[in-house]
């Protein structure tokens, strides 16, 4: 078994250190466990906590404000994680700012955080401190974090589809410049661990509903989790591809190849399942038919000379 170090601490890309990466043998660990939920009933979408915003850097770290003009909660599309998520480069630093103030601030959770499971995941920061929640009244936070919650959600999206694909899990930690896990059986151990402090918001729970007759419902109800973080509207949303079990489809959009399971629609939303459907949206399909077209005229152009 060789743990040679193959890419060391110092390699800095878009601010961030890049994690050892270690070499093992294929054959380090068979599959020994499935993924599964503990039920197999999808989690409810919530609105995503959008009341603050990233406006400034202060000694090295991000600034974050109440926001003062716009929405304060954002409605995620279901596929969220297949498209937003696997389009954001974490490693630039403009991208990650606008995407939070975009979709929500995004941190990690203190479980994530604080576990010795995960690989390198305190290593990464460049000091201990916490998300704003987590700390009295402070408003600072350290994008290396940000973009390790990108990394680490990112990474599980990963594992999940290589999974459905039967394919080999580690990759998916490799790609996103974290250390690799010693066999898919530690690439699970991780997804679950990245995955699990997420679903914490989505625990049943008593709601009051106005007993006389306003319409009102349980989502709306007294007691009811009106908004989560991104973080824990991420992991819903690849929880509910566990449990539903759907199969993606691979973008037939010759620059995509984007795992889907719904299409996109023009103003962004997700309607229409993926059953005999070739393309992740309709902007990808018209960009691989306006190809195609290209092509049988280029032909047809050879053929007549």
């Amino acid at each position: 078994m060789d743990n040679s170090v193959s890419t060391g601490y110092g390699e800095y890309k878009g601010g961030i250190e890049t994690i050892s990466a270690y070499s093992w043998s294929e054959d380090e660990s068979s599959l020994a466990y499935e993924i599964t939920g503990s039920s197999n009933h999808a989690l409810p979408l919530r609105l995503v906590d959008r009341r603050h915003q990233i406006e400034g850097t202060w000694r090295g770290y991000l600034q974050v404000a109440d926001r003062t003009e716009g929405s304060i909660s954002a409605n995620l599309p279901s596929d969220f994680h297949l498209h937003e998520l696997t389009d954001i480069n974490p490693t630039d630093t403009d991208a990650v700012v606008n995407f939070c103030n975009t979709h929500g601030l995004l941190w990690l959770p203190k479980p994530v955080l604080e576990s010795i499971e995960l690989p390198g995941v305190s290593s990464a920061l460049n000091t201990r401190v916490e998300p704003p929640w987590h700390r009295n009244h402070e408003s600072l936070i350290d994008i290396a974090e940000i973009q390790m919650a990108l990394r680490l959600l990112r990474a599980a999206v990963g594992t999940w589809i290589n999974y459905r694909a039967r394919g080999k899990l580690a990759p998916a930690w490799a790609d996103q410049g974290l250390q690799t896990p010693i066999g898919d059986d530690q690439a699970m151990r991780w997804f679950g661990e990245v995955i699990n402090p997420g679903l914490v918001s989505a625990h049943p729970a008593v709601v009051l509903v106005d007993a006389s007759d306003t319409g009102q419902t349980p989502a709306f109800g007294l007691g009811a989790v009106h908004v989560v973080s991104l973080y824990d509207a991420i992991c819903a949303r690849i929880y509910n591809d566990v449990v539903t079990g759907g199969v993606y489809s691979y973008c037939q959009n010759e620059p995509c190849g984007r795992p889907f399971l719904t299409q996109r629609k023009t103003e962004g939303r997700s309607k229409v399942r993926t059953a005999g459907l070739r393309f992740c949206s309709e902007q990808c399909k018209r960009a691989q038919d306006s190809r195609e077209y290209r092509r049988r005229k280029r032909g047809q152009a050879t053929s007549g000379s």
